[in-house]
């Protein structure tokens, strides 16, 4: 498992896993009518945008890829939204790929965590 920083070309693979986990995890918690209204296309937009404004936004995006290169997880994060008066930075997305065996995306999605954790130390008052 490798976890690195996202790069502009792996909108498509963020996009996918970001799609499929909503709607594995949210089946019978939000309204089907929206989960199947999700769309790779519209999510791969935002992400191109995401990772093309990183170094204007400051946010940070890694993702974890198994033994053959496939993303299966990520990690989105930033600047806190809030106006919290402790915390300059906070997780935006903690998501991992629900169809593959859940040991390998739990330990990748975890080392994505562990990276943006570190990052977010930085951003603390």
């Amino acid at each position: 498992m490798i976890v690195r920083e996202a790069r502009l070309d792996d909108a498509l693979a963020i996009a996918l896993v970001h799609v499929d986990t909503w709607r594995s995890t949210y089946r019978g918690i939000v309204p089907d009518d929206y989960l199947a209204s999700l769309s790779y296309e519209k999510r791969e937009s935002l992400w191109v945008h995401i990772l093309s404004t990183a170094k204007e936004s400051h946010p940070f995006t890694y993702v974890a890829e198994d033994e053959v290169g496939q993303i299966v997880g990520f990690v989105n994060g930033g600047s806190e939204r809030t106006q919290d008066s402790v915390y300059k930075g906070e997780l935006y997305a903690l998501l991992q790929n629900t169809y593959l065996n859940l040991v390998k995306p739990c330990l990748a999605i975890s080392s994505c965590f562990t990276q943006g954790s570190r990052l977010l130390l930085v951003h603390r008052r």
